[in-house]
């Protein structure tokens, strides 16, 4: 029976989250800029991946993301009309997805060994949940497991450096910004 309400009260959520978001964006959000939204992050997939072809096996280095992103997407908007290349661009500092940066900046030997460590992780726990000698380490293994869940849907769609507290006014500016 508890399963049952639970399911429910996350059905409802679900078809909830949509409206709330529409009702709270500005007038139009949900059709118009959300379909430019998804434009703009399969775009900035595609160029980076650009960028991590052209910087493999090891990357354009940590914090390279943003100058080797213009330079890739100069390549593409050079082959366009001046027009359709305003419209086109995008001056983009971070990824808006963990993986395509970490590969970016990092290359694949890094992307290997971050997936092996979330992959290692989670199989730990999973077995950690099985325990029956200590029942407590179930909810902290589900706990944890639900952490790594969320951060890796997430990471589809931000970034670490999207996080920053400076980006968010949380931390001090640099001296060299003022």
């Amino acid at each position: 029976a508890a399963r049952g309400v639970q399911a429910a009260v996350a059905g409802v959520v679900i078809a909830l989250v949509p409206r709330v978001a529409e009702a709270a964006g500005p007038p139009g959000f949900h059709d118009r800029d959300a379909g430019l939204a998804l434009a703009g992050r399969l775009y900035l997939a595609r160029e980076g991946a650009r960028v991590a072809l052209h910087g493999a096996p090891f990357g354009v280095g940590l914090g390279g993301f943003h100058k080797a992103f213009l330079r890739e997407q100069g390549r593409t908007l050079a082959a366009m009309a001046p027009e359709a290349a305003e419209r086109a661009f995008l001056n983009a500092d971070h990824a808006h997805a963990d993986w395509i940066e970490v590969l970016a900046e990092s290359g694949v030997v890094t992307l290997f060994v971050f997936v092996l460590l979330l992959l290692v992780t989670m199989v730990s726990l999973a077995r950690t949940r099985h325990d029956p000698a200590q029942p407590w380490r179930r909810r902290y293994a589900d706990g944890i497991l639900l952490s790594i869940v969320g951060f890796l849907a997430g990471s589809f769609f931000l970034s670490r450096t999207q996080l920053q507290s400076r980006r968010h006014g949380l931390a001090a500016p640099r001296s060299e910004e003022h």
